[in-house]
């Protein structure tokens, strides 16, 4: 089992990509190739670096304040699905409210028959599953583009409006660069 998953970016608080204060982390590598995406940085898995699992942790620990949960994003969070298991393993002693940006569809992820996939499938509370499709970006909700699916496994009442909610982004200025949190 991987102790570590190719970190791009941790980011607290992230206000745009779920109910409340939450801890933002992406993952380096894609191999969906979605034009327009909206982290087309993150697509290459040399633009992350291998972190172990316990070193997020630490971070969190040390920088967060009253964290009310975490949405994984990336690249695509599932290319390491061993390490994805143990991060939200390990996020889970903090809040049990995980949302996880994929590529891939919830019907392809199942199809993988993987153990770990099975497992942060049944730990987290939402799941925005699909390819970012540009024609169908209809402006509505924290997805991108209306092809893509909520499933909403925990916290129904919180995200029972996810696909409707008001679009918000988030300026952070990051040394030289600034980078955008949320979906435009």
């Amino acid at each position: 089992m991987s102790n570590t998953v190719n970190l791009a970016r941790l980011y607290y608080p992230v206000r745009t990509l779920g109910y409340g204060e939450r801890v933002g982390i992406w993952v380096a590598g894609c191999n969906r190739e979605c034009p327009y995406c909206i982290t087309p940085d993150l697509r290459d898995i040399g633009s992350g670096r291998e972190v172990d699992v316990e070193e997020i942790m630490e971070y969190i620990r040390k920088y967060c304040n009253n964290v009310d949960g975490f949405t994984i994003s990336g690249g695509e969070p599932f290319l390491n699905a061993a390490g994805l298991k143990r991060l939200v393993e390990a996020l889970s002693y903090v809040s049990e409210d995980i949302i996880i940006y994929s590529g891939y569809t919830h019907k392809e992820l199942v199809g993988m028959k993987d153990d770990n996939v099975d497992y942060v499938l049944d730990n987290i509370s939402v799941l925005v599953d699909g390819p970012y499709i540009h024609e169908l970006n209809d402006g509505k909700g924290l997805r991108g583009s209306s092809n893509q699916v909520v499933h909403v496994f925990k916290y129904e009442d919180r995200y029972k409006d996810f696909e409707h909610e008001k679009r918000s982004v988030q300026l952070v200025v990051e040394g030289d660069r600034v980078m955008t949190i949320g979906i435009p």
